[in-house]
């Protein structure tokens, strides 16, 4: 039985371990060999184990062409990173469904129109220090981590995740504590 078929089970829940997963969990964890449910619970196990790549994600999915086309397209603008978890959210036959929406690249994103910015929120203006951003007088952003664990199409920040060419290290973080310890307004 494929996993894609799986989801269509009458049963909704099942109990492995002592942990209960859904039909839709169970359909996604069983891509990974030997994975426990126990494995499924842990935030390490699901970060190592996202669907980083059209050949995995078409046997779980059935892609659109648009979609086909933009994970072609991932790396070029965008990153494609998703959990299991949010994978087990994801319609594998709706291509509206919002979770699937919202996690697999569409084809047209790798368009860029003349009015776009890749820094929408005006940040990397505000930013005295690598990692931070300073644009109100009396708080800070503090980006400790340029990692998700799924990467949204519609995020602001897409030009500094993902790609691994940004990577926040103590250095940095020291530099930051550094900065927001020098201004008291903060």
């Amino acid at each position: 039985m494929s996993p894609v078929s799986t989801l269509n089970e009458t049963s909704r829940t099942s109990v492995r371990n002592g942990i209960k997963l859904t039909a839709q969990e169970n359909r996604v964890i069983n891509f990974f060999k030997d994975a426990t449910p126990f494995d499924w619970e842990d935030w390490r196990w699901q970060i190592r184990h996202r669907f980083t790549t059209k050949d995995i994600l078409r046997d779980l999915i059935k892609l659109t062409p648009q979609e086909e086309q933009g994970i072609e397209g991932c790396g070029k603008k965008l990153t494609m990173s998703i959990s299991p978890y949010f994978a087990s959210l994801i319609d594998p036959d709706n291509p509206n469904c919002p979770i699937r929406l919202q996690s697999i690249p569409q084809g047209y994103e790798l368009e860029t129109a003349p009015e776009e910015m890749s820094d929408p929120c005006g940040e990397d203006k505000h930013s005295p220090v690598h990692g931070l951003v300073h644009r109100y007088p009396d708080r800070v952003l503090f980006l400790v981590n340029e990692m998700c664990s799924m990467y949204c199409r519609y995020c602001t920040r897409s030009r500094m995740v993902g790609d691994g060419n940004r990577t926040l290290n103590t250095a940095t973080y020291d530099k930051a504590f550094e900065y927001i310890r020098s201004h008291k307004e903060v």
